[in-house]
């Protein structure tokens, strides 16, 4: 597992909605579980009412996520053929931990860095 910052140092945010192609392309999804307690954007109380039962395509998460720009906390559990390829867990709008294969926390931590709680 690694853990990214939520907030870059230019004032932007790293969200679900840029990770989604950073997944594509280098993990095989077939199916997303989210449970997100609270978010910000157009869709949020959709997103928001989404239980863990709810599995999404690829294409709906992206869809819906389309309209959110922050996740404050939730979690995303993306799934092949029944099995966990990735969680993304986003704490208290200030950190990200993300497991899947060490090649793509790799690269996940290479492109955002390093959460430091000193930031």
């Amino acid at each position: 597992m690694v853990t990214i910052p939520q907030h870059r140092t230019d004032g932007g945010l790293n969200d679900l909605s840029g990770f989604l192609g950073d997944i594509e392309g280098r993990l095989s999804i077939g199916d997303w579980t989210v449970n997100v307690r609270e978010c910000l954007g157009e869709a949020a109380s959709q997103v928001e009412a989404l239980g863990q039962s709810d599995n999404l395509t690829p294409e709906r998460l992206r869809d819906l996520y389309s309209s959110i720009y922050q996740t404050i906390d939730g979690e995303f559990v993306g799934r092949f053929k029944g099995h966990v390829v990735c969680r993304l867990i986003v704490v208290d709008s200030s950190f990200w931990h993300i497991e899947a294969t060490p090649e793509f926390e790799a690269y996940m931590l290479q492109k955002y860095g390093a959460y430091s709680s000193d930031a």
